[in-house]
């Protein structure tokens, strides 16, 4: 399959969940799924008009089936959808949570057997993780999304906070070398670790000269650790402020995929399994905070 084309399709997966996390709300909450479905829909007709070399005369939603020869499956599946769609967009009827699930049954209908017939795929078989730009991230998503299929939670969560930690110490890194310019603007970007610690220098030094004279070798120690683990968190959570992340996502998130322990023989696997849905969830947060990273990148830095 064409690159273009598994970029496209990974966006419309991408669209589609965000709308099945709406679904999980109560009323009226739960309605602008609609508005994610019908999007998600609409872009795949159009991806499939245009790798079919066709144009949709009046650029209706309902036209694109009959152009496209698939009429029937429209009306089968997805004639509720627009109704109910257009009465919360524009009348501001909210639909129930029984039409809302019979609804996402249909959207996924469609999807996969438009998504079969045109492509050859289904939407479980689309990558997210095409939609991520940073290589490594990219890989280990993707490595993560093929042990979710085989049901392997607990390896595919590995290798979801694995693309995480490498995506933010890309990103941070990257802020890092262009700390100074920055500054010069006012934009919140924090110091390198070395900096920092290099200012504090002369308080740790009278504090360690202090506890050297108590003879107090592990709280010495312990000082150090607590410096640096504190530097370490006050990069990541002014990261955090600058990229736009929500937190209680971000909670989430660490909730279900806590940090990776380093011990003396490697990288620590976490002991928790997750479920599936949780994975799902990892990965979408991990794939949304890519698309962040990388638009403030191309902003900033222009590359």
């Amino acid at each position: 399959m064409k690159a273009d084309y598994m970029f496209r399709l990974a966006y419309i997966k991408y669209i589609y969940y965000e709308g099945t996390k709406y679904l999980k709300n109560p009323e009226p909450f739960c309605s602008p799924a609609l508005l994610f479905f019908h999007d998600a829909i609409e872009l795949l007709m159009n991806l499939i008009c245009w790798k079919n070399k066709k144009k949709c005369k009046k650029n209706n939603f309902e036209e694109y089936f009959r152009e496209l020869g698939y009429y029937d499956l429209y009306q089968q599946n997805l004639y509720n959808l627009t109704t109910t769609r257009n009465r919360l967009k524009h009348s501001g009827v909210f639909p129930s949570k029984v039409e809302m699930k019979s609804i996402h049954q249909g959207v996924r209908n469609v999807l996969n057997e438009l998504l079969q017939k045109e492509f050859n795929t289904t939407l479980d078989n689309i990558f997210l993780a095409d939609l991520v730009q940073h290589e490594t991230a990219k890989q280990s998503l993707k490595k993560a999304e093929e042990l979710l299929r085989q049901g392997n939670t607990k390896d595919a969560i590995y290798y979801t906070n694995h693309a995480f930690t490498v995506l933010m110490g890309w990103f941070l890194h990257k802020l890092n070398q262009y700390s100074k310019h920055f500054k010069k603007y006012g934009l919140p970007v924090g110091p390198d670790q070395s900096e920092l610690l290099q200012e504090n220098l002369e308080f740790t030094r009278m504090l360690l000269k202090i506890l050297d004279e108590l003879n107090i070798q592990q709280q010495r120690n312990r000082v150090i650790k607590l410096l640096c683990d504190a530097v370490d968190s006050l990069q990541k959570n002014m990261l955090l402020i600058l990229v736009g992340i929500d937190m209680s996502e971000y909670l989430k998130y660490h909730l279900i995929a806590p940090p990776r322990d380093i011990t003396m023989y490697g990288i620590a696997k976490p002991m928790y399994t997750p479920t599936e849905e949780e994975v799902c969830f990892c990965i979408n947060f991990v794939v949304k905070t890519a698309l962040k990273l990388q638009e403030i990148h191309d902003y900033i830095f222009g590359e």
